[in-house]
């Protein structure tokens, strides 16, 4: 739920928000925060019943994903990001949202493992993250390396326009990276894709318009 921004906020207590008689309790005296639309996610220090900000982070990104809207941006300090960290897979990134790590090292030092079950058309799959239309994904390691899932895999981009920029994706125990339902226009670059148990970048009816390059992609069966 976004917040009411402080401006708004206080026109709309000018304008009557006083009723009864005095006017000046506490209810006048209450002012709204700022929308935030940075959010940031500390594996150690964070604490899912904060705020989110930058000195009061939240633990877990999924914690973080049911507050990120459109336009916003998550930043996750280096750790390591599982089921013992309380994730839940996979992690649905919301469309238009921005989830940052460390893309200086391309995600060595903040690593998101696990996977869960995700919908898909044909046959059971599973996935660490799943991105919405227009998101992007950049400075992270991704393995899905849970061996009691079926077709585990590192991304699955159903949608259109997402930026896969600067992350490892390795030893998911299928497809590192897979494009399917059509979805479009992605950019995929400067990642490494590799030990997948089956292809590590898979265009399976989708991948039009998309932009892929600067990859290393190797030792992928």
């Amino acid at each position: 739920m976004r917040l009411v921004p402080i401006a708004l906020f206080a026109a709309l207590t000018a304008c009557g928000g006083g009723g009864g008689s005095g006017g000046g309790g506490s209810e006048g005296s209450e002012v709204a925060p700022a929308y935030q639309t940075a959010w940031y996610v500390h594996a150690t220090k964070g604490n899912d019943a904060n705020s989110g900000s930058s000195q009061a982070p939240f633990k877990t990104i999924t914690r973080a994903m049911t507050s990120a809207l459109s336009g916003d941006t998550v930043h996750v300090a280096p750790g390591t990001y599982d089921l013992v960290n309380g994730e839940t897979f996979p992690i649905h990134l919301p469309a238009g949202v921005s989830l940052l790590g460390d893309e200086d090292s391309q995600g060595s030092t903040t690593s998101i493992i696990g996977g869960g079950a995700f919908q898909y058309t044909y046959f059971p799959v599973f996935a660490t993250v799943a991105p919405g239309a227009n998101s992007t994904i950049a400075g992270f390691t991704l393995t899905d390396d849970n061996p009691g899932n079926e077709y585990p895999m590192g991304l699955i981009l159903k949608h259109s326009g997402v930026t896969i920029r600067n992350n490892r994706v390795i030893n998911s125990l299928s497809y590192g990276i897979y494009i399917y339902n059509q979805a479009a226009n992605h950019v995929i670059t400067g990642n490494v894709i590799k030990n997948s148990g089956n292809a590590g970048l898979a265009f399976i009816g989708g991948g039009a318009g998309s932009r892929v390059e600067m990859n290393e992609i190797t030792y992928n069966v």
